[in-house]
């Protein structure tokens, strides 16, 4: 059967395939509309035949079209997902009922999408292994805060220059790097075109500080965009820093920007998605409450 996108045990009946698929790219569409339903700028779910980045209903439905039409496939959990769904369209009445479950499954999806965007709980931390913390150090950052003997506290945030939950993020956590808090702004480009060029700028700015709060400070809620330009060519060695930004991002489990990571108890590191509730900053940060007097941020208290 289908479990985590790999085949396992021996072939089962139609009707046991799609089962199985369904359950599988219902949780993953629920899992992805989850983190945007948290306050997350963007999931980045990649169309295994493009390039696009794919909303879960998206998604779902190219995953269904994968499967009946044999579409061309390079990730290897899409093909044990085609290669199933292929089982099952041999004749024609497994065709007719793969038919009946692709339009279940779109549904399915629309409506797992629907009920976790209802769902405004605050997000779960996820631990990280140990060997999290020396990837963190080494990535590619603008550190902001408090220095030397003042920090008594560390983030890590990942961030694209043009997401506005980052932008409300670093705008939440002013009043705690004047508290103590030391943060490290991972940048990445994915968001729009110019997101990379902008994020490089970062990287090659003599105070990364001061660029990134002309970034934020004048970053257009309107237009969502980061209020900084772009580097019109972006250096090799930029490039690569962002890229393995992106891989650390990916490999930590990451699916959407901001994502925190945070020292928790036991000294653990710890993982959240999304802009996270005011309310819950003093606890992640281990620093007492700080008055947050910004209109806009209110509504996430």
């Amino acid at each position: 059967m289908l479990i985590d996108g790999h085949v396992h045990g021996q072939m089962k009946p139609a009707g046991m395939h799609a089962k199985t698929v369904f359950e599988a790219v219902v949780l993953r569409a629920r899992k992805t509309w989850a983190r945007r339903s948290q306050h997350s700028c963007a999931a980045i779910v990649q169309d295994p035949t493009s390039s696009r980045k794919l909303s879960p209903l998206r998604l779902t439905w190219r995953l269904c079209h994968i499967g009946v039409s044999g579409a061309p496939r390079r990730d290897p959990k899409i093909r044990s997902f085609a290669s199933q769904a292929r089982a099952v369209t041999r004749y024609p009445d497994q065709r007719k009922r793969m038919k009946k479950f692709t339009r279940m499954l779109i549904a399915a999806g629309a409506l797992a999408m629907s009920a976790c965007a209802m769902a405004a709980a605050a997000p779960e931390p996820a631990w990280l292994p140990a060997t999290a913390a020396a990837s963190l150090q080494n990535a590619s950052a603008i550190v902001e805060g408090a220095n030397g003997s003042n920090v008594k506290s560390t983030l890590y945030v990942f961030m694209d220059p043009n997401c506005i939950y980052c932008h409300l993020v670093w705008k939440a956590l002013q009043p705690y790097e004047a508290a103590g808090l030391q943060v490290h702004w991972i940048p990445m480009g994915f968001l729009k075109p110019d997101s990379a060029g902008k994020a490089a700028a970062l990287l090659e700015a003599k105070d990364g500080a001061a660029l990134l709060k002309e970034l934020e400070t004048h970053y257009s809620e309107k237009d969502e965009s980061g209020g900084i330009a772009p580097l019109a060519h972006i250096p090799v060695i930029d490039k690569n820093k962002l890229d393995n930004n992106i891989k650390l991002f990916q490999d930590l489990g990451f699916d959407g920007t901001p994502a925190l990571v945070y020292q928790g108890s036991g000294g653990r590191w710890a993982n959240v998605s999304g802009l996270p509730k005011l309310g819950d900053l003093p606890g992640m940060l281990n620093l007492p409450a700080q008055p947050i007097t910004d209109a806009e941020l209110q509504k996430y208290r």
